[in-house]
């Protein structure tokens, strides 16, 4: 059967450098995890990542924890907010 999933990324912040704190990425991430609800994605088949939980070895870790569950039919939608 096919399942569809969500890995959700609002970094407020960008590691140790001077660029501002981005405080809406959480909000964003958030309000992007309730659309996807809306269009039939159920909140335990989303991941969201924000603050001290969207650091790249946390959001490798949950990705690599993701992927091993996925089969073939399933969807993936992916969403990141912050810097690039």
């Amino acid at each position: 059967s096919m399942s569809s999933y969500a890995l959700l990324i609002g970094a407020t912040s960008f590691g140790e450098t001077g660029l501002p704190k981005r405080s809406e990425g959480e909000a964003n991430t958030r309000s992007v995890g309730q659309l996807l609800e809306s269009l039939g994605i159920p909140p335990d088949n989303q991941m969201i990542l924000t603050s001290t939980q969207s650091t790249r070895p946390g959001c490798e870790s949950r990705l690599r924890r993701l992927c091993k569950s996925l089969q073939p039919t399933d969807t993936l939608w992916v969403y990141y907010v912050g810097y690039g």
